[in-house]
């Protein structure tokens, strides 16, 4: 490989690197601790990860915040579990950040002590 090949691998592997590990957020709440435990931990793709997913998703359908309007919760968990059920992680990461994209923020914002499960 020559020398600026081997520099645009580098500086792409790096450029990745640090886009994935700007959007990861440390958790901050009860629920974040919760899902980073038992969903993000599940995410190597095979069939028992799958399995934990879908049974903890399943938690998420059933506890909505208890404070904030969260309309698509229970839906966007159930795409969640949907995703996980095909079998098809890209899709659940997706499913993942929609949710994370609508509502983490908020949900920080007025959850921060709030119980989980």
């Amino acid at each position: 490989m020559r020398t600026p090949a081997k520099l645009t691998l580098c500086l792409g592997l790096a450029l990745a690197f640090a886009t994935t590990a700007a959007l990861a957020r440390k958790p901050v709440t009860k629920l974040g601790h919760w899902m980073n435990d038992n969903i993000s931990s599940n995410m190597g793709g095979d069939a028992d990860g799958f399995a934990q997913i879908k049974t903890n998703m399943a938690l998420v359908v059933g506890k909505p915040p208890p404070n904030g309007s969260y309309p698509k919760w229970a839906a966007m968990a159930k795409a969640t579990i949907a995703a996980a059920d095909k079998g098809d992680l890209k899709a659940v990461k997706a499913t993942c950040k929609t949710c994370h994209d609508a509502y983490q923020d908020q949900y920080i914002k007025e959850n921060l002590n709030a119980p989980f499960p």
